[in-house]
Parts: structure tokens; C-alpha cells; sequence
């Protein structure tokens, strides 16, 4: 089935400000700056080299059309972007719930960066992760998906994205890719919530509207298995959230480990200083 909602933030935001033919009621034009930092290593990954610009910051920089040069974060696109991507999916979603699923979308994006936050913080030490690019891939399932849809038997994610961050251990190196699985939830049985409430009818007869409800939403972030080391991130963050108390003492242990050598550098480094200084007096 295809996507509920625009596949990525560049789907959405290439679209164009302006009113559809026939629209009665004004969406906004403001693009509201996720908490999402851009990375620099655009060009390694965009794969349409008409859509981006240079950017002013460095170089080989590149910034893709849809997203402003002079700005650090992603930023989302506005409900008039976001209501003539969905029309050109052909889907016929009221235009006075554009606001509200405009908060969804953002929000959930919101909700994966916190979760892609937490991989690169606990298994590779960076604070400060950066985004290089979302992909959306709506009609392709995961392995995990689909092993969990045609073997496992359980439902399919409504979307995919695919997340590229910027590796912070190697400088120049490939960007880490995530995959984020979409999952509406169990909470809503009397009728698909996330897809009909939104999107109301389709233009193809696909959908029906619906009284719009706050939709419940699995999100499964982990890293690709394009490496050796992703399987072993996975099999890490696994054992850590089944022990969290274990993990626990050993976060503290490294924690006071790098503490005290620190310390031991510093001091160190604070005795050779002042050696010298006597060195020369003398």
C-alpha cells in the first residue's frame, strides 16, 4: 500500500506555496525549524543533483533547493506545502485538518530523532548527532518488516524512512543509516485512524473519511545492517534495554574512568608546565 502521509520532509517542502485550484480556506506559508541539525556531508548522499545548491559554508557543500541555505536545522514544510503533496498523491484530505496533521507529521519526525539520538549517544558517544538526509521508502519493506509481516504474521508498517547521519568517529567517513519503521496502533481497531481520519477520501475511491482522532503510532528506529559494527550496535542496545541496572553501573563506571583521567591529564600536564617554568629560573 502506499504511504499514508508525504514519504520524507523533501517530498512535502518541494511543493509549491501556492492554493490549489478550487481551495476556499487559506493554509499557512510559515515553515516551522525542526530541533533536527543538518549535516554538512550533503553531497556524498543526494542523489538528484539538480536539487540542491551550493551552500555559502564551505566549499563542497551542498544544500538541497527545498531547504534554506542560512539555516543550521532542518526545516519543515508548511500546511500549503504539505496539503499539495498530498494532493498530488491523489489523496482529498479536508483542508481544515491540515494544521493538525501538519503537527502529526512534524511531531513524529520529532519522536524518531530523539530515538536515533539515543543510538548515537549511548553506542557512539555523540551528543551532537547531525542529519544528513532523510529518504523516504514507503513501498519497501524493511527485513525486519518483512519477516515480521510474512512470517511473524503482524501488521506492516504504513511507512519507511531512511535516515543518514553524519559519523562522528570518522571524519569524511560515510554517513550512519537508520531505518525507521511506522507503525499505527492497536488502540484504534473500529477503523484505521492515522490513514482515513487524515486523508479522507481518495481520488481513486481508496479511503473514507472519518472523525479526525489523535493517531497511536509505533516508531522502530535502528540502525541499517550495512556493517559488521550496526549488527553489534543492535545486539548492544538490545542487551542494555533488557539490563538497564547493569548498564547503569557500567555507564557510571566509564564515566568516572574518563573523569579521572582527565583529572590525571590535566594534573599532569599543570606539573610539566610548572617544571619548566622552574627550569628556566634556574
Amino acid at each position: 500500500p502506499s504511504s499514508s502521509l508525504p514519504s520524507s520532509i523533501e517530498e512535502a517542502a518541494n511543493h509549491s506555496q501556492l492554493p490549489v485550484p478550487g481551495q476556499r480556506i487559506p493554509l499557512s506559508t510559515q515553515r516551522a525549524v525542526s530541533s533536527i541539525p543538518r549535516g554538512d556531508a550533503l553531497e556524498t548522499v543526494d542523489a538528484n543533483e539538480n536539487n540542491a545548491t551550493t551552500n555559502p559554508s564551505g566549499p563542497n557543500s551542498k544544500v538541497p533547493a527545498h531547504q534554506p541555505v542560512n539555516s543550521s536545522h532542518w526545516t519543515y514544510p508548511s500546511e500549503q506545502q504539505f496539503y499539495n503533496a498530498m494532493r498530488k498523491k491523489g489523496y482529498q484530505p479536508p483542508v481544515e485538518t491540515i494544521p493538525f496533521v501538519l503537527k502529526i507529521h512534524n511531531s513524529v519526525n520529532e519522536r524518531s530523532w530523539l530515538e536515533v539520538r539515543k543510538w548515537e549517544k549511548e553506542l557512539h558517544g555523540n551528543d551532537n548527532p547531525k542529519l544528513v538526509k532523510f529518504v523516504g521508502r514507503p513501498k519497501d519493506l524493511s527485513p525486519k518488516a518483512w519477516w515480521n509481516s510474512r512470517v511473524l504474521m503482524t501488521q506492516e508498517p504504513f511507512d519507511r524512512h531512511d535516515w543518514y547521519v553524519e559519523d562522528n568517529e570518522k571524519e569524511g567517513g560515510e554517513p550512519r543509516r537508520y531505518v525507521i519503521d511506522f507503525y499505527e496502533g492497536k488502540e484504534d481497531t473500529s477503523q484505521t485512524g492515522l490513514r482515513r481520519g487524515i486523508l479522507g477520501s481518495r481520488t481513486d475511491g481508496e479511503g473514507a473519511s472519518s472523525v479526525m482522532k489523535p493517531p497511536s503510532m509505533y516508531i522502530d528506529v535502528r540502525p541499517a545492517l550495512d556493517t559488521p559494527s550496526a549488527a553489534v550496535d543492535r545486539m548492544a542496545m538490545a542487551l542494555r534495554e533488557a539490563l538497564p541496572g547493569i548498564t547503569s553501573v557500567w555507564d557510571s563506571y566509564k564515566n568516572s574512568s574518563a573523569s579521572a583521567n582527565t583529572g590525571v591529564t590535566a594534573s599532569f600536564a599543570k606539573e610539566n608546565c610548572e617544571g619548566n617554568q622552574v627550569g628556566r629560573k634556574d
